[in-house]
């Protein structure tokens, strides 16, 4: 009880900051979005403080290898582009190449999320890890859409 009573501080405290205009002495925007992420995640979850710090200790893992996983793929993106942009058209076999590498790296982000998934059920149950599939899927769309409507603005 004392830990939902906190995240709701918590997040009553964040949505009061947010409301605010951003000021230039502000954390880092993607910081605080972080952190309103994890509050939220916490609530929807509902883990108990054990939990919450495997959970949260296994997913910053997860989401550095992923991010390393990313960044292969955009430097291959980047080099199918370079190559698409030149003067002199690269031959069929380099675009095979390069496409079976990104489809290869696109594959690989499929597996090391799945695999994630299914290292979770020592810490969630099934209907946890569902409300996180559900959550992780609102949450970015939640933040598209309040960036699409801010720029509409200006």
């Amino acid at each position: 009880m004392k830990i939902q009573l906190l995240v709701m501080i918590i997040l009553l405290t964040v949505n009061i900051n947010l409301a605010q205009p951003y000021q230039k002495h502000d954390k880092n925007p993607r910081e605080r979005m972080e952190q309103l992420e994890k509050l939220k995640l916490l609530e929807a979850l509902n883990l108990n403080e054990e939990e919450a710090i495997r959970f949260f200790a296994r997913r910053n893992e997860f989401r550095d290898e992923h991010k390393d996983i990313i960044q292969k793929r955009d430097e291959i993106i980047l080099n199918i582009e370079l190559a698409i942009g030149k003067d002199k058209p690269e031959n069929e076999a380099h675009y095979e190449k390069k496409i079976k590498e990104f489809l290869m790296v696109e594959e690989k982000l499929i597996d090391h999320r799945a695999k994630f998934l299914n290292s979770l059920e020592d810490i969630l149950t099934q209907e946890q890890i569902a409300k996180l599939i559900v959550f992780e899927l609102k949450f970015k769309q939640e933040i598209r859409d309040l960036i699409i409507k801010r720029r509409g603005r200006k």
